[in-house]
């Protein structure tokens, strides 16, 4: 978090960073802890809405580019794929919904691969029928 730019310690920004290693909850504390500390230690308004501004900015730089393109390359789903099944889970099942989102679309995009393969390897998949290849059918005898 580059919330020294700002003047807060960069212990507590360090603390920050490794608030994030906890899901929701550490960020939510960290957030918490840089607030009131600035709140305690500066005057004015300026630096707590420059903490603001700072953890807007990171979380949504983080939650709509960083986390749908890194975990989309690693699962090789589009980013776009990423942020709607996280949105759909966590809208219909909450908390629980955004922690499985991820791996339960990781498990149909595995189950349809599975299911499409001898589709997608037949020789219909890969070469569709010519006019000529169905002429040439159509003319073969019954049998």
């Amino acid at each position: 978090m580059p919330v020294w730019l700002i003047g807060v310690p960069l212990s507590l920004g360090t603390l920050t960073g490794f608030g994030y290693l906890i899901s929701y909850v550490g960020a939510f504390v960290s957030v918490v802890l840089t607030l009131l500390l600035v709140l305690l230690t500066t005057e004015g308004w300026w630096p707590l809405l420059g903490v603001i501004v700072v953890y807007v900015g990171v979380h949504a730089l983080e939650g709509f580019y960083l986390t749908p393109r890194i975990l989309g390359d690693r699962l090789e789903l589009h980013p776009m794929v990423v942020i709607i099944g996280l949105i759909l889970a966590g809208s219909a099942f909450g908390i629980l919904g955004i922690v499985l989102a991820l791996p339960v679309l990781a498990v149909l995009k595995v189950w349809l691969e599975v299911l499409l393969e001898p589709y997608l390897q037949s020789l219909a998949a890969q070469q569709p029928i010519t006019a000529t290849d169905a002429r040439d059918l159509a003319s073969l005898p019954d049998g």
